[in-house]
């Protein structure tokens, strides 16, 4: 049996896949875990490598799998925030860029993905004369420039670090167009794969509603939480499952004791399982504030799951249909979230009936489509 080789070039490539971090139980790290399996078992060469350490640490990889993984710094400072684990983004030392050139230096050419905006700065301080360097952002432009164009700091460095690189990935054309229309003229945009397809759908017939995300602002359960409250009265047997966690549970605790439903809205903590619980589920809802292109709603259509989201950015319509694979309401309107919710409860089988195309819409997302993306895209860095 030969060696799989990668690519319409017909060449297996060294990948470096940088991170602040590999080992959070997080979107993100799910995703560079998955794309550096993905690349292996095509046969390129596939170091991923976090920026510092994260405690306590997820394990993601599965049996079998070639690629490599380093950590480059120690663990940073704690940030007070209540997030377990979670340390303030320190610049790098010099030592860990001397870990980092170790690393970048042991082959001839190759490739860095840049995977997070942070990560970045340690990317930009080695030596990568010999690479070609992609960077990525997971989040929309309009999350990235701020609320009421009150810029973060992450869209200065945007600004500062990505103009000179060989190519900037954003996850929808939309923002790839945004950032053009700044300065930034080697924008191009790549999704993320989605490898969960089990043998059998949802059924759709458990009264489950169920969202997945870290328990904080950004995540916006709040409005959840009430809009399950508005239609709770009238479907006693219909229950809200929230998985996550993060410091604002507390917060979400007092509200779904206050609404008088501690039995109805579940704070159920983090799951190694999304799979499972999407498959006994009957609907999914997102009523985030900002997202870039969400894997998680991706997943949940794979399950054949229909979903309800808030258009929270460009990527939501981009992954939902509204009206034919889900439904997607305004930004913000807790009225139109319940509405949305209840419509699916009341009708069954528009339920169905969206969960069936939700199956057939999200194979657009499936590991070999985005692949075969990546190896040309791969083939253009190289010209």
């Amino acid at each position: 049996m030969t060696d799989p080789v990668a690519g319409p070039s017909g060449r297996a490539r060294d990948l470096f896949l940088v991170a602040n971090n590999i080992d959070e139980l997080g979107g993100l790290q799910r995703v560079a875990h998955m794309l550096a399996e993905l690349f292996a078992a095509r046969g390129h060469r596939v170091r991923l490598i976090g920026a510092r350490p994260f405690e306590p640490p997820h394990h993601y990889r599965s049996a079998g799998t070639t690629y490599t993984t380093h950590v480059l710094g120690e663990r940073a400072t704690p940030d007070g925030g209540g997030r377990r684990g979670a340390a303030r983004l320190e610049q790098p030392t010099p030592q860990d860029i001397a870990r980092l050139n170790e690393l970048f230096e042991s082959v001839p050419g190759g490739i860095v993905i840049c995977m997070q905006i942070h990560a970045m700065n340690w990317v930009a301080e080695a030596k990568t004369s010999h690479l070609r360097v992609i960077g990525q952002s997971h989040e929309s432009f309009a999350a990235s420039v701020g609320v009421k164009g009150n810029r973060t700091s992450r869209f200065g460095r945007i600004m500062s670090l990505y103009p000179d690189i060989d190519f900037f990935l954003l996850l929808t054309r939309p923002d790839a167009e945004q950032f053009r229309r700044v300065g930034l003229n080697n924008t191009a945009v790549m999704p993320n794969p989605v490898t969960m397809r089990p043998d059998t759908p949802a059924a759709l017939s458990s009264p489950t509603i169920i969202t997945v995300g870290r328990v904080a602002p950004e995540k916006n359960h709040r409005d959840m939480i009430e809009a399950f409250a508005r239609l709770a009265p009238d479907h006693p047997e219909w229950t809200l499952k929230i998985f996550g966690d993060g410091p604002l549970r507390e917060v979400l605790d007092q509200q779904i004791r206050a609404a008088g439903l501690t039995d109805r809205v579940l704070l159920m903590g983090p799951t190694n399982d999304v799979e499972r619980e999407l498959l006994n589920a009957s609907m999914f809802a997102l009523s985030s504030s900002a997202e870039g292109l969400p894997l998680v709603l991706v997943e949940a259509m794979a399950c054949g799951v229909p979903c309800v989201s808030y258009d929270c950015s460009p990527g939501i319509r981009e992954i939902i249909t509204d009206g034919d694979d889900g439904i997607v309401v305004r930004q913000g309107s807790v009225d139109e979230l319940s509405a949305g919710l209840r419509r699916l409860i009341d009708e069954p089988e528009t339920r169905r009936a969206m969960g069936q195309q939700a199956l057939v819409s999200s194979k657009r997302f499936a590991p070999d489509e985005v692949m075969q993306l990546w190896e040309r895209f791969f083939d253009t860095v190289e010209r």
